[in-house]
């Protein structure tokens, strides 16, 4: 049995304890006061990653790119048929 070992770098996840939003970023919780709805937190999250200079879970960079594109900022995930695919699908 192979015990899996932590990544070194962390990525920020988001979580909601009763109504209020957090971020959690290297074992660090934020809270996001000014949040009020899982939408506007959604978008701080993806504004820590380019804030802190990270780089989206690769499992998740066409949901990423997803939200950036809704978010209208330039994808930044490069070359995605299957996000590519679905845009044009959903008529974005």
């Amino acid at each position: 049995m192979e015990l899996l070992q932590p990544s070194v770098q962390q990525q920020p996840l988001l979580f909601q304890l009763q109504d209020t939003y957090y971020a959690k970023i290297d074992q660090q919780a934020i809270q996001l006061s000014d949040v009020s709805c899982f939408a506007d937190a959604v978008e701080c999250l993806v504004k820590l990653f380019y804030v802190l200079d990270l780089a989206y879970p690769h499992e998740l960079k066409p949901t990423y790119g997803f939200l950036e594109k809704l978010m209208g900022l330039k994808v930044s995930i490069g070359k995605s048929t299957a996000l590519a695919d679905f845009i044009r699908k959903i008529g974005l």
